[in-house]
This record gives structure tokens, sequence and C-alpha cells, in this order.
């Protein structure tokens, strides 16, 4: 009689446990979609960055320019 009872515990934990775990995908499928969302818009932003410019530079206005270091400062930026 023992045997039966920790057969159908563990049976039902088994159960609820399976459970769970399919609620839980269930739930987590919706960020997927974000992911994937974020990877195509990084594709887009990496295939600009890595595009070469049509416009050819002279090799005056080169040299001119690498006496000069830009620096950026972004104050107050906000996302939306």
């Amino acid at each position: 009689m023992e045997t039966k009872k920790e057969n159908l515990l563990s049976a039902s934990q088994v159960f609820f446990s399976v459970l769970m775990g399919a609620m839980n995908v269930g739930q987590a499928t919706p960020y997927v979609e974000a992911f994937s969302m974020a990877r195509a818009a990084a594709a887009t932003i990496f295939s600009i960055i890595d595009r070469v410019p049509e416009v050819e530079g002279k090799t005056d206005l080169l040299h001119w320019h690498s006496y000069y270091i830009c620096s950026y400062i972004l104050d107050r930026l906000l996302f939306h």
C-alpha cells in the first residue's frame, strides 16, 4: 500500500512540474519576438556602419583631418 501512495505522489509531482514548465515557456515566447526584432534592427545598423562611402575624399583633406581629435559629449540624452 505504501508504494502505491508514493507512486501517486511522484506522478502528481511530475505532472505539475511539466505543467508549470509549459506555462513558463508560454509566458516567455513574446520575448523571443522582441529579441528577433532587436537582432534585425542591429543588423540594419551594422550594415550602415560597415558600408563603404560613395564619396571619395582627397588625400590632402584626409591629412588635414588627421591633426584634429573629435570628441562628443551627449548630455541629457533621452530615449523614448
